[in-house]
């Protein structure tokens, strides 16, 4: 995430006219099939620019499929979800990635797998 708010960032997006959302935007985690990826879907960028040009902070995470809701337990957090965690109010299951999650704000699905429940997922959230 630290090269997406760098400097280096921003002035390599003004020079190619793109505008991207302020460091202090919202982040919203976009959550892709590898395979739209791979073949090179437009709506992935068309979603990405418009968050962008709406102070949006995209953070597109590719899945191969039904993995969605490992990616959501044990990859994203919120500033809620860390502070409760810290305090100990909140526990996590232990395959969660306290170092490496990212916090996000909100998290938006263009997979058509759902994150709990079904064949693809448990019942447990």
């Amino acid at each position: 995430m630290e090269w997406r708010l760098s400097s280096s960032t921003f002035n390599l997006a003004k020079q190619n006219k793109f505008n991207l959302a302020p460091k202090d935007s919202p982040r919203v985690a976009l959550l892709l099939y590898r395979k739209h990826v791979i073949t090179n879907q437009r709506y992935i960028n068309d979603m990405i620019t418009i968050l962008e040009s709406e102070g949006i902070i995209p953070i597109p995470v590719f899945i191969n499929g039904v993995e969605a809701h490992t990616i959501v337990r044990d990859w994203l957090t919120s500033e809620h979800e860390i502070s409760g965690v810290n305090s100990g109010l909140i526990q996590r299951d232990t395959t969660y990635k306290s170092n490496e999650a990212v916090s996000v704000d909100a998290i938006v699905s263009s997979i058509g797998f759902p994150l709990v429940g079904g064949p693809a997922g448990s019942m447990e959230v």
